[in-house]
């Protein structure tokens, strides 16, 4: 195989390496589960989305779900180059921001990217959260209900078309969040506001507040006025940070840079399947965001599409079904594209080698 560039460390073939299950490998003979990954020089010492899929898939086993189908080759599987960097072509995707470490981190990133085309467009902009009482005893489903619920009367009725007059909101952007911690789920609502002027976000609380506390109690539940509603002044790149935030953790944690409350994803990699599919179960068919009627006319917003057209996109390498089999349960999918990034030959020659392993062990 062709050596490398220089960023990448050449690593001699009596070297073990890791694979992306954390154990080791022989290049020569392959590792204990049988993954031949050649004289590259790429070394996994760090979580990968795809690696964090595999633990989804496993907890979530036998559930019917559809992020138990993501990265399912669905045509021909080649590795294409766009204006947009190098990407997999030829297999599903499940979309589901809410199971899927992959998806989750593309369809965030275009949603945040969203809210941010409303920077400097002398939009006043406040955000506003919304939660509950909660204790460890609480189901999901119970207490993420009674949220919705909840946070659904709030914007009915005439209450909330007089406060949009009132305070000039023209439009909202909701979106979900869902940590479990010491008291157990905590399910959380968060709205970026936008208004027409500039206005006093200190007597829009007390109004909100105090219906908040009413609605909540109206459902079942018991907000505190201290802690059952915040709401701050923000912009548009603070409230995209904010309300894809699961987009953040969740590269902050493949990272290793965990927050103090676990998020879905800690939870994955802790093994925690009762709790990973109560979750899922809670939140199947939930958006995880959502906008107001006519809100991305109002704000001027666009949807990114940040896939290539078909003209600008180069075929690098395809990969035959039973190599991508190894790759996909292997959750080699970055270390293919690292290949395709720094030398095409590399990756070729990888890929034919991986296939020659395979057809030895046939």
């Amino acid at each position: 195989m062709s050596d490398l560039n220089n960023n990448i460390d050449i690593i001699n073939n009596k070297d073990l390496k890791k694979t992306p299950s954390g154990g080791s490998l022989s290049p020569d003979k392959g590792g204990p589960d049988g993954v031949f990954l050649g004289n590259t020089g790429i070394k996994y010492s760090k979580l990968s989305k795809w690696q964090l899929l595999g633990m989804v898939k496993d907890l979530l086993s036998g559930s019917g779900y559809a992020v138990l189908d993501c990265q399912r080759p669905v045509g021909q599987v080649e590795i294409k180059r766009g204006s947009a960097g190098v990407t997999i072509g030829g297999i599903a995707t499940c979309k589901s921001v809410w199971l899927c470490p992959v998806c989750n981190l593309r369809i965030s990133a275009e949603r945040g990217d969203m809210i941010r085309q409303t920077q400097n467009k002398d939009f006043f902009m406040a955000m506003l959260t919304l939660t509950l009482q909660h204790d460890r005893g609480d189901k999901l489903d119970d207490v993420l209900g009674a949220l919705k619920s909840a946070s659904s009367e709030l914007k009915q009725g005439g209450f909330w078309q007089r406060l949009k007059k009132d305070f000039g909101i023209i439009a909202y952007v909701t979106a979900y969040e869902i940590t479990y911690g010491q008291n157990g789920w905590h399910p959380h609502v968060h709205m970026i506001l936008y208004f027409d002027r500039v206005t006093d976000l200190e007597i829009l609380f007390q109004i909100l507040v105090d219906r908040w506390v009413h609605v909540v109690d109206k459902v079942g539940r018991y907000a505190s006025k201290d802690h059952g509603l915040d709401l701050t002044k923000t912009d548009a790149e603070q409230g995209a940070d904010y309300v894809t935030k699961f987009r953040s953790n969740l590269a902050y944690e493949l990272t290793g840079q965990f927050n103090k409350g676990k998020t879905f994803w800690e939870l994955v990699q802790q093994g925690k399947r009762n709790l990973v599919r109560e979750y899922a179960h809670a939140t199947f068919g939930l958006k995880t965001l959502t906008w107001s009627h006519n809100a991305k006319k109002i704000l001027g917003i666009k949807k990114n599409d940040l896939k290539d057209d078909d003209q600008d996109l180069k075929t690098l390498a395809i990969i035959p079904s039973e190599v991508w089999q190894v790759i996909r349960s292997h959750a080699l999918q970055g270390f293919v594209l690292e290949l395709a990034e720094i030398n095409q030959d590399a990756l070729n020659n990888y890929l034919g080698q991986l296939a020659h392993e395979i057809k030895n062990k046939a």
